[in-house]
């Protein structure tokens, strides 16, 4: 019998390594205890039979055997766990996943609290303070009473006066949310850090946080490299373990805080999207309750609410949740490391993390739609003074230079001459994007469409394009972050809409009615759309594959069908889909060094409201019973026993 020594005496790790990779005992790949279990059996009985001697799966010495392969089989999954680990891409536990993010310098996004621009007037409804100065204090708490939310007012600076006359009013901004501060001590020393913890980090505004060492307000930043020598800044960061850490410098980078000193964070806790509201719903009556007071100059207190109205002059836009696990996991190794926006993949980190947008891209210094209206322009008006000025010479020589007709053309050659220098203006100012950022964003849809609506039925105007609003205050919001470089201009691209709509085919099997598969075809072609970020087709075939993927459906074709208005989108006679019957998602200009450039700044809706070429009308409601985006016609239905057979085939694999 063997001795059983033999497989516990002490080995260096060369030798166990060499025997281990001479004999392959186990099988690569192969970590389920059954296979193990096979894989050592199999190997023992092997040394056994090689010395004429039996070995018993049963006996002692196979138990021990079978302990020895659990914890060999734990280690192998310690060890792969460890292996996937290393890699955000593979890695699947939340804390390997934003220990791997925080080493690509990605600072997992909070939420963000929605704002507004509003305007506070004076009501008149009281004698005795008419022509008083009251004092409005800054970070003024307020309660929606329509949306039960809770709000800021931000005025930049302490207190604002305001004089309580009829029609009197300030301008500020609200944030929706509430301010909470935290407060520690330092001790004097450096690289100090603090933790603030709440109870759910996720709910602290990405933006709204600011840190106070003796009440004095310090710089925020992203990193050390970015504060100077003694520098009164601090590293703001979300917490690893909840909450914000922030973290100070050593004198060389950073100012250490004095021992003894307070520090103290202050932050907006936020619920997000919960917060957005529309402009024309909130003014429609008084929903603003002031839960702050205001102050006379004699100190005594006035309840605001009673004498202000609050106008908002905006939308209340931008709010969204806190960055999920997932979202960390694809955009962190997209993170810049020097914390500014300096590619397009900077850029779409930076809008992606937002959780705001369907589609984002970004393209760099080219030609856009805008440019070529402003070369447009510009030809017409040279074209226009050119003609203009010709008349007004023959006028002269026919008339001569004091007649009336000569008077009325050279009133008509100064606006146009006026207008050629505007235009030419305008013109040069659009082909000086060296150092333009242009961003495609398309809002996310999903959170704009409502409970019982779809991408064929949800509000076009409010669905797929942002508001001047929500554009000026994403600007805003790239230079809050303190990371765009001051040499960059950046514009939010006008997005051109082609108009398609989508003609189905369909033979079902005996037995499914056309309602249920007109219905799934809907929902599934809604999912799809909604969720799309292609930016270079709509291949046909997507769509006819959808659509085998529904119960009922023997057969399907597919073709689209375009607005002839998608010409002048498209240029060159092109209305948008190719000779594969897909829609392009791109189109071709000429730039201003006369060469071809593609460019994407098309959103392509498929929702009907237009008339083809051959005069057929698609209306812009989708409706079973009329032409509209998504039309489904029955060519006809197949034997169930032919369904049955072929179900069958499949399942036997024949």
């Amino acid at each position: 019998m063997l001795n059983s020594l033999e497989f516990v005496k002490v080995a260096s790790v060369s030798e166990i390594l060499k025997r281990s990779f001479n004999t392959k005992i186990f099988s690569l790949n192969r970590i389920k205890y059954e296979e193990l279990w096979e894989d050592a059996l199999k190997y023992i009985k092997g040394v056994y039979n090689s010395k004429n001697e039996e070995f018993n799966s049963s006996s002692p010495f196979a138990q021990l055997l079978s302990v020895i392969l659990h914890l060999g089989r734990m280690i192998i999954y310690y060890i792969e766990d460890a292996i996937n680990g290393t890699n955000i891409k593979t890695a699947w536990r939340p804390d390997q996943i934003r220990g791997l993010a925080t080493l690509t310098g990605h600072d997992p996004g909070r939420a963000v609290a929605s704002r507004a621009a509003v305007r506070i007037t004076y009501n008149g409804s009281s004698d005795d303070l008419n022509n008083r100065i009251v004092y409005i204090p800054n970070k003024l708490k307020m309660t929606n009473i329509l949306n039960g939310q809770n709000y800021v007012l931000m005025l930049g600076s302490n207190s604002v006066r305001m004089t309580f006359a009829p029609g009197n009013y300030i301008n500020g901004n609200i944030v929706q949310g509430k301010v909470t501060i935290q407060s520690a001590t330092s001790d004097g020393g450096t690289m100090q850090s603090f933790n603030f913890a709440e109870r759910n980090y996720t709910t602290i505004d990405q933006y709204f946080v600011y840190v106070y060492v003796n009440d004095v307000p310090w710089k925020t930043v992203n990193s050390f490299i970015d504060m100077g020598m003694d520098e009164e800044a601090c590293v703001v960061k979300t917490g690893q373990s909840g909450g914000i850490d922030v973290f100070f410098g050593n004198g060389d980078f950073g100012k250490v805080p004095e021992a003894g000193a307070t520090i103290k964070c202050e932050y907006i806790v936020t619920s997000g999207n919960a917060g957005n509201f529309d402009k024309e719903i909130m003014n429609s009556s008084n929903y603003w309750q002031l839960d702050d007071k205001g102050f006379l100059t004699d100190g005594s207190m006035v309840d605001l609410t009673q004498y202000l109205n609050l106008e908002c002059l905006t939308d209340c836009i931008l709010g969204s949740y806190y960055e999920d696990i997932t979202l960390t996991q694809r955009i962190a190794p997209y993170c810049s490391r020097s914390f500014v926006l300096a590619t397009p993949t900077n850029y779409k980190y930076f809008f992606e993390k937002m959780r705001m947008f369907s589609v984002v891209d970004v393209i760099q210094g080219y030609n856009t739609a805008d440019d070529k209206d402003a070369e447009l322009n510009y030809q017409n008006a040279q074209y226009r003074y050119a003609e203009i000025k010709n008349q007004y010479m023959n006028a002269i020589n026919l008339y001569g230079k004091n007649s009336d007709m000569a008077s009325q053309l050279s009133e008509q050659l100064a606006t146009a001459s006026k207008k050629l220098k505007q235009t030419l203006t305008v013109l040069e100012n659009s082909k000086m994007d060296d150092n333009t950022v242009y961003l495609f964003l398309i809002p996310d849809i999903s959170s704009r469409i409502g409970q019982n609506d779809n991408y064929f039925t949800c509000d076009e105007s409010k669905s797929f394009g942002l508001t001047a609003d929500e554009k000026y205050n994403i600007l805003n919001l790239i230079d809050m972050s303190g990371q765009g470089i001051i040499s960059v201009e950046h514009r939010i691209m006008r997005v051109l809409y082609p108009r398609f709509a989508i003609n189905i085919a369909v033979r079902l099997w005996e037995g499914y009615d056309y309602e249920s598969v007109y219905t799934s075809i809907i929902t599934k072609l809604s999912a799809y759309f909604i969720a799309s970020n292609r930016r270079d087709r709509i291949p046909v075939s997507d769509i006819v594959a959808l659509c085998e993927d529904i119960s009922g459906i023997d057969s399907v074709s597919v073709y689209f069908d375009a607005d002839p208005n998608n010409k002048n989108l498209y240029g060159n006679d092109f209305n948008g889909i190719d000779e594969y019957g897909d829609v392009v998602l791109e189109r071709t200009i000429v730039n201003r060094l006369g060469k071809n450039v593609v460019v994407r700044d098309l959103f392509p809706l498929f929702r009907g409201g237009f008339t083809n070429e051959n005069g057929i009308e698609y209306s812009d409601i989708q409706q079973r019973d009329v032409i509209s985006a998504v039309n489904v016609t029955v060519t006809g239905y197949s034997s169930n026993n032919l369904q049955t057979n072929l179900e069958n085939k499949i399942s036997s694999g024949r």
